[in-house]
């Protein structure tokens, strides 16, 4: 009985790994996708376009929505780990939402 209760801890124990390392994928991606968005806001035209309209300083959203079905149906990710992880999240899209130039390192609520 003792091997048996220990058998399916060390089960719950890699189970709740494999859900927080999916997770640390994920998040690595929302950092690095925010990053790209507050450069390409930064370096383009849009910047200017932006503080020609009295919105410089301001709330500006931006998103990033990745298609699932994509990404379940082909291997377009060349990071398993990543892949998977993206596989696993319900519903049929991933938005991912900067706040610039205020986000501070915060994601948008």
């Amino acid at each position: 009985m003792k091997n048996q209760t220990a058998q399916n801890l060390n089960e719950s124990q890699v189970e709740t790994e494999e859900i927080t390392i999916s997770m640390e994928k994920i998040e690595q991606l929302k950092q690095e996708v925010d990053q790209k968005m507050i450069d390409g806001i930064y370096y383009s035209k849009l910047f200017d376009f932006l503080g020609d309209k009295g919105l410089e300083g301001k709330a500006v959203k931006v998103k990033v929505v990745l298609d699932l079905s994509v990404i379940r149906d082909e291997d377009i990710i060349k990071d398993k780990e990543l892949r998977d992880s993206l596989r696993e999240l319900p519903g049929q899209e991933f938005v991912i939402t900067s706040c610039w130039p205020c986000n501070g390192n915060q994601w948008c609520r």
